[in-house]
């Protein structure tokens, strides 16, 4: 594009005052329940050629609010339509007014959401296609990320003309599309004062994975001009007010290996890191807690004593050992350890045993390397007693290198049981729609015979163990496992490869009846079929497995036979 300009965010913004133009505030419900009152409203954004951008808002405070309280802005993801009423729950219960604005425009199935005029179609992700970083004309100012952003900073000037709001103590917290808004909304906007990024570390649009041997991708011009006005990493460098970043290891959208990357460009003196381990869309309730906890000392305006861990690596007499320091004492410490896997949204996170201290604030564990392995990926998580949680960076070795001597042979770790009711709950993690789960979303409980079995309240079950040679099915195999249901239900088991960095599910459907007794299932490799209903070629190409629509059903002796 000839007219294609360069800018950086501050030349982007400049002359732009998110304060100038009238708010023109129409309320279309004020609901006052026990605990609550809830308004909703309409307010302007921006005046264009052909009409208003007037933006949709929920307000929701506590019931008898006598005084200027902190506030939270909640920013979802395009694709989520509704904000979980447990989370709105969360945030007004510690004290705190709780806002959502909408930014996507219409979607099926939404109530009330932000009107576009026809100029500005790209901001409509429904009506328009997701236009991720492409940009009408090649002018940044017309990107969807401009609009949203400036939905956002508009959204930050009516909570502070709102005399229930402390207008210095407002927090964005954003999911994906939202924790992109919330780099871009503090990067440019003073007024905020923390941010929680939830799955979006910037860095997604042309990156190679972090320690892949692969050459960088050569951007095209329009999507080095986007990149300089609206990624994340280009507003992370003028972020200045504490940062609490919450991320999942195996991310399809966030990079967990590019987390350090783009918070050791943001010159805030307070930042921290959580990731949730073998989980892909949703952070544990551990997490969730963290992030209440951490705004509770950043609104009291306490001090953050908990301090991101650091962890390293040795090797002794040939075995790969890691240290683990932490300066203040946390209530635990977990290490994780995964194998020779590039691509961060492929690999499968081992918790190694309780590490044990030795010395004030410093934790050893030896690390079971499997023989042949080129690259150790490495990471610890600290639980302090104020419930924050914090994290050390994804570190990567090559044990040779290092000096590894000792490697578990690979026949003696090859095994053909995925789970068994003998084991923890480690193999799977739990997602939904939503981006936490509750504590007891996943279990391990008795079933008929006292045989004990894992399964969730909601949500699915994942794991990526299959994706690890050790427990990878040989062509020929049966996946075999047993399953108790007291309720007649249809349960879709799915199997992902990944090719062309894109995930590709096959499904299986069976349908069991309400059962007092386990049932047993096998599937051979072709019963699983992709949307064409091409079949599955071989189990060695599988890389994630997930059990779907299966609340509160139990499943053991998940093997290969």
């Amino acid at each position: 594009m000839d007219n294609l300009k360069i800018l950086t965010p501050t030349q982007l913004w400049a002359g732009y005052d998110p304060e100038e133009l009238p708010l023109d505030i129409s309320y279309i419900g004020i609901e006052s329940r026990e605990k609550v009152t809830e308004k909703k409203l309409y307010f302007t954004v921006d005046e264009l050629a052909d009409g208003k951008i007037r933006a949709f808002m929920r307000i929701v405070y506590p019931a008898g609010v006598n005084k200027r309280l902190p506030a939270v802005v909640f920013l979802p993801s395009v694709s989520t339509l509704q904000v979980s009423d447990s989370f709105i729950e969360e945030i007004v219960g510690a004290g705190y007014i709780f806002a959502t604005v909408d930014y996507s425009g219409y979607a099926e199935g939404k109530e009330n959401h932000t009107v576009y005029p026809k100029s500005a179609a790209e901001c409509e992700c429904e009506k328009d296609g997701y236009r991720l970083c492409s940009v009408k004309d090649g002018d940044m100012h017309h990107a969807c990320w401009f609009s949203w952003t400036k939905i956002v900073r508009r959204a930050v000037t009516l909570l502070c003309s709102d005399f229930s709001v402390d207008k210095d103590r407002i927090a964005l917290i954003g999911v994906k599309d939202g924790a992109q808004l919330v780099w871009e909304t503090a990067g440019i906007d003073n007024r905020i004062c923390a941010i929680v990024p939830i799955l979006g570390c910037g860095y997604n649009y042309h990156k190679e994975p972090r320690y892949s041997d692969k050459p960088e991708k050569e951007m095209p011009a329009e999507l080095v001009a986007f990149v300089a006005a609206l990624a994340s990493q280009s507003y992370a460098k003028m972020v200045t007010c504490p940062v609490l970043y919450e991320g999942t290891t195996n991310s399809e959208y966030a990079d967990v290996d590019r987390i350090k990357e783009i918070l050791d460009l943001a010159p805030s003196e307070n930042k921290l890191m959580a990731i949730t381990a073998r989980a892909t869309e949703s952070i544990d309730d551990v997490n969730f807690k963290s992030i209440i906890a951490w705004l509770g000392k950043i609104f009291a305006g306490e001090e953050i004593t908990e301090k991101a861990p650091e962890i390293k690596a040795y090797v002794s007499e040939g075995v790969m050992y890691c240290s683990v320091t932490a300066e203040a004492k946390p209530r635990s410490v977990t290490v994780y350890t995964a194998f020779d896997q590039d691509v961060p949204e492929l690999r499968n996170w081992n918790e190694g045993r309780s590490p044990v201290m030795s010395g004030e604030g410093e934790y050893f564990i030896d690390i079971s390397v499997p023989e042949g392995t080129k690259k150790v990926f490495i990471f610890a998580n600290a639980l302090y007693e104020s419930g924050i949680l914090c994290s050390t960076d994804i570190k990567c070795f090559d044990p040779v290198k290092e000096g590894v001597t000792k490697f578990a042979p690979v026949r003696k770790n090859k095994t053909r049981i995925i789970f068994s009711g003998s084991q923890d709950s480690g193999a799977f993690a739990v997602e939904n729609d939503l981006f936490a789960v509750a504590a007891n979303n996943l279990y391990i409980k008795e079933g008929p015979c006292g045989i004990k079995g894992i399964g969730s309240t909601a949500g699915w079950l994942s794991t990526y163990k299959l994706g690890e040679n050790k427990f990878a099915g040989e062509d020929g195999y049966i996946l075999q496992m047993d399953v108790f249901t007291s309720r007649e239900c249809s349960i879709t088991f799915s199997m992902s490869t990944f090719a062309d960095d894109k995930f590709r599910a096959y499904s299986a459907v069976r349908k069991f009846p309400a059962s007092k007794r386990w049932q047993r299932v096998n599937f051979s490799v072709a019963d699983f079929k992709d949307e064409e209903r091409v079949s599955l070629k071989s189990w060695k190409i599988v890389r994630r497995f997930e059990i779907k629509d299966a609340a509160d059903v139990l499943f053991n002796n998940v093997l290969w036979v």
